[in-house]
């Protein structure tokens, strides 16, 4: 009985292991499958696969906007993290002129909070050090802490804040106040 029980688990492990098929994708085929459905369904078929620097620096072209926790955002830190180069210095600068941007002009994520800037980002931004970045991150600090100051004043009473938070949990204008403090403490 065991003998017929272990020739039918081989059995089948054979058929499981034959039935897999194994897609090979070259990395020049990713630039025209990026240029026709996007930088995300390339990156998605490279599955985490070593990309050539050739490829890969083709690729950050279609790297148009920085989006946390997305494929895009985690191969273009992979890039700024590893390689210095002139042009992931632009892209890098690009982006955190973007990103800086939609934190002055208090746009939201999508559960209703301000605009923090991405941690992994900052690390692109020391490792790559593009030219004219400090001013951009002196006027951002100085802009984030005015509405800091401002919504400070705006607090409720402790005792309005201590009730509030057993029926709608933090108060809106105090996570805007932290929202605003963490790019202070970021920046």
């Amino acid at each position: 009985m065991k003998t017929l029980q272990t020739i039918l688990i081989l059995a089948l492990l054979t058929i499981k292991l034959n039935s897999q098929e194994i897609k090979t994708i070259s990395t020049s085929e990713l630039i025209p499958i990026a240029n026709q459905f996007g930088i995300d369904s390339a990156l998605y078929l490279s599955r985490g696969l070593p990309i050539y620097i050739m490829t890969a620096i083709n690729l950050l072209d279609f790297v148009t906007s920085y989006e946390r926790y997305t494929q895009t955002e985690n191969f273009f830190n992979n890039m700024a993290h590893n390689w210095i180069i002139p042009f992931l210095k632009e892209k890098t600068l690009n982006l955190s002129r973007n990103e800086l941007e939609k934190i002055k002009q208090g746009k939201r994520n999508k559960y209703g909070n301000l605009i923090e800037f991405d941690d992994k980002l900052i690390i692109s931004i020391l490792k790559q050090k593009p030219d004219s970045i400090e001013n951009l991150l002196i006027n951002s600090y100085s802009y984030c802490s005015k509405p800091a100051d401002s919504l400070k004043t705006e607090f409720p009473s402790v005792i309005l804040r201590f009730f509030y938070s057993f029926k709608n949990g933090t108060h809106p204008i105090v996570e805007a106040y932290q929202d605003c403090n963490m790019n202070c403490y970021k920046l």
